[in-house]
C-alpha cells in the first residue's frame, strides 16, 4: 500500500572532486587521530609468507622422509648384497672343499690300485711264495726240534 511521501533535505556532498596537494594531505594527516599508529610502517609477516614458510616446511619434510626411505632401501639392498656375497663365498668354500675331497679319494683310489698292481705283479707273487716257504720250512724245522724234544 502506497504511503504519504515526507519531506526530506538534501546535502551536497562535501569534498571536491580534484587532487589536493601536498600541503594539505600532509595537513589532514597530521590532524587524524589515527596518524600516530600508522606514523612508522611496520613490514609484518604476510599470510602467503606464513603459508609459504608452512608448504615448505611439509615439502622439506617430505623430502627428508623420501631420504630416509631412499637411504633405508639403500641399507637393505646393501645387506641383500653383502648376504649374497657371503653365500656365493660359502658357495664357492663348499666347492673347494668337495674339490679336495674328490682329489682325496681320487689319490686313495690310485694309491689302492697301485698296491692292488704291486701285489697282483709277478716278483710280488714270487717274492711272496719265497717268504712263505721259508716261513713255512721255518715253522716246520722249529715244530719238529720242539717234537724231538718232547718225544725224547
Amino acid at each position: 500500500m502506497p504511503g504519504i511521501v515526507e519531506l526530506a533535505k538534501i546535502l551536497p556532498p562535501q569534498s571536491y572532486m580534484g587532487e589536493i596537494s601536498k600541503e594539505e594531505m600532509d595537513a589532514v594527516i597530521s590532524n587524524s587521530v589515527m596518524e600516530t599508529k600508522y606514523r612508522e610502517a611496520v613490514d609484518r609477516e604476510s599470510a602467503f609468507e606464513k603459508l609459504t614458510a608452512v608448504r615448505e616446511e611439509k615439502e622439506a619434510e617430505k623430502r627428508k622422509i623420501e631420504e630416509e626411505k631412499e637411504a633405508e632401501k639403500k641399507r637393505i639392498e646393501e645387506e641383500k648384497e653383502a648376504l649374497k656375497k657371503q653365500k656365493e663365498e660359502e658357495k664357492r668354500l663348499k666347492e673347494e672343499e668337495r674339490q679336495k675331497e674328490k682329489e682325496r679319494k681320487e689319490a686313495e683310489k690310485a694309491e689302492r690300485e697301485a698296491e692292488r698292481a704291486r701285489k697282483n705283479s709277478f716278483g710280488y707273487k714270487m717274492g711272496k711264495k719265497v717268504v712263505n716257504k721259508a716261513a713255512d720250512k721255518a715253522i716246520n724245522k722249529g715244530l719238529n726240534t720242539i717234537l724231538k724234544h718232547l718225544i725224547k
